[in-house]
């Protein structure tokens, strides 16, 4: 609409399907990190990266306003001078996965302070200086690592390395900045219809005085928030045990600025959350660029189709990547128990489930796996060869840690629905990463 509104080329586009899988194998695992550290030179880690066809001959700009004309330290800076390390934590974790060795943690913190202190003498206030950094560091390496997924048709990049939005966000306070100002002035003149349109999770800030108050838009209970790679890597303890063989046989420069030791253990040992699997995922595909396993072609690509050369990197994922993956275990074994049956259904004697009436059926229990205790599996519910229900098992139970297993967190509640059984049908409630249906865990359907 405010493209229209000033007369500037425009389209409108179709969200892709952002469905994707969230039972991640090693092979896709592979082959997805693969083409992500051919895509972004190894700089950067992808979140749910899109699909695309067809090669664009150079990046699209579009109107997006993005993070650059606001204050992307949500938290707000202080008036006292900053630590470099703290001023980096109000935009996002330092070191997320706490993997940097001492002398290449007072390196960057050293480079960091001398930025800052540059910027002082420019007449920067200490809060701009998360915002500056943001500009100079963060924006210039990620366009440059977007670029690469994004030029294809369909997916534009954002003009976050434009000048002109760049100094247009620091002709207003940080304080400003902070209040979305510019984004609230920019649509007051070219959309105000806009203006009363509700946001996800937020609205304008009490802060603007003729900004109106539309109730947000917030996600429903217990929503996945996040994308596959999440639910792979904690769902699936065979990654874990993959990822951990790769980075344990993979010799490269890296090693001496990171902990790889410490990794392993993470990998062994952590439930990781938001910032840690983005860091993860990350690094990953830097050890895979470093490794030159690389893979020239799109995200989504259908095997088999005809890849170009990079003018950079020409290899694919080499043989020797798949055999040393190939050969490692899977995620080893797993121990559980389905414990309760509710709602629809009854269990009769120890192995046999009635159906009682329609609606829900919920299957209550727990599953560990006890060489991945960081790991909370991804279960389903098998009839036959219908797959008719899929959760984690990340739920904390108390009598799980009295008994020493793990952190306790490993109790799931699996449901679906009674019209998906006929009798005589066979119930196998079975970890995804492939162990074979655990105890209690094979249930006939009697009449």
């Amino acid at each position: 609409m405010i493209a229209a509104r000033i007369g500037v080329p425009h389209r409108r586009e179709t969200p892709p399907d952002a469905r994707a899988r969230t039972d991640w194998d090693a092979d896709t695992l592979r082959t997805q990190i693969a083409r992500l550290a051919y895509q972004t030179d190894g700089g950067m880690g992808g979140w749910d990266l899109v699909s695309g066809t067809t090669t664009g001959k150079a990046t699209l700009m579009t109107g997006h306003m993005g993070e650059v004309l606001k204050a992307y330290a949500k938290a707000g800076a202080t008036a006292d001078t900053q630590d470099p390390i703290a001023m980096i934590r109000l935009q996002a974790p330092f070191d997320p996965l706490g993997l940097l060795r001492e002398a290449s943690c007072d390196r960057m913190a050293g480079a960091v302070a001398a930025q800052m202190a540059a910027a002082r003498l420019e007449g920067a206030t200490e809060a701009d200086l998360p915002d500056i950094f943001y500009l100079r560091n963060r924006v210039p390496n990620w366009l440059g690592g977007i670029r690469g997924i994004k030029s294809f048709e369909r997916q534009p990049v954002m003009p976050l390395g434009v000048p002109g939005l760049q100094a247009l966000a620091f002709r207003v306070t940080a304080e400003e900045r902070q209040q979305e100002r510019l984004h609230f002035e920019i649509i007051r003149h070219l959309a105000p219809e806009l203006l009363d349109l509700p946001f996800a999770h937020q609205s304008w800030h009490p802060g603007l005085p003729d900004a109106p108050r539309p109730t947000p838009i917030v996600a429903a209970a217990n929503l996945p928030l996040f994308g596959n790679w999440q639910y792979s890597i904690n769902g699936m303890p065979s990654l874990r045990a993959h990822l951990t063989e790769f980075f344990r046989s993979t010799d490269i420069e890296l090693w001496d600025f990171l902990d790889r030791e410490r990794l392993i253990q993470r990998l062994r040992d952590t439930r990781f959350d938001y910032f840690g699997l983005i860091g993860l995922l990350g690094l990953t595909a830097a050890v895979f660029h470093a490794a030159r396993l690389v893979r020239p072609d799109k995200l989504g690509a259908e095997a088999g189709l005809d890849h170009h050369d990079s003018d950079t990197l020409r290899r694919p994922v080499a043989p020797a990547m798949r055999r040393k993956v190939e050969a490692v275990p899977a995620g080893g074994a797993l121990s559980g128990h389905l414990d309760l049956i509710s709602g629809a259904a009854t269990l009769i004697g120890p192995a046999r489930l009635k159906v009682t009436s329609s609606g829900t059926i919920s299957l209550h229990g727990w599953l560990f796996a006890p060489e991945w205790p960081g790991a909370q599996p991804a279960i389903r519910a098998r009839v036959m060869a219908r797959i008719v229900g899929t959760t984690s098992a990340e739920t904390q139970r108390d009598d799980l840690l009295a008994a020493g297993i793990g952190h306790g967190g490993y109790g799931f509640t699996l449901s679906f629905d009674a019209s998906d059984l006929r009798v005589g049908d066979i119930v196998e409630i079975e970890s995804i990463d492939g162990s074979a249906p655990f105890s209690g865990g094979r249930l006939e359907v009697v009449a």
